[in-house]
């Protein structure tokens, strides 16, 4: 579920895509958005993949992480988290 509008989802992304170019850290998300859902930071992810390949990267697969047991309990998830992979 998310509790992210659409116009949120789309400004945080581009501040990541900012971030990302001007090689400049930016606040962890959550301290600003504590209500966040994993639906959150993905429709994020979602958008800021899409700025990305606006901008001219490609697409060239997906990543799955955080597989074992262990990590997810570390990280306070149960499941393993996924991504794309731009050339």
């Amino acid at each position: 579920m998310r509790t992210l509008d659409d116009a949120a989802v789309v400004e945080l992304a581009q501040r990541h895509e900012r971030a990302r170019v001007s090689a400049t850290a930016i606040e962890q998300v959550t301290l600003a958005r504590p209500d966040m859902t994993i639906d959150d930071a993905y429709a994020v992810q979602q958008a800021w993949v899409a700025l990305q390949v606006e901008g001219g990267a490609r697409l060239v697969g997906r990543k799955i992480g955080l597989t074992s047991v262990a990590m997810q309990q570390q990280m306070k998830i149960d499941e393993p988290d996924f991504g794309a992979l731009l050339d």
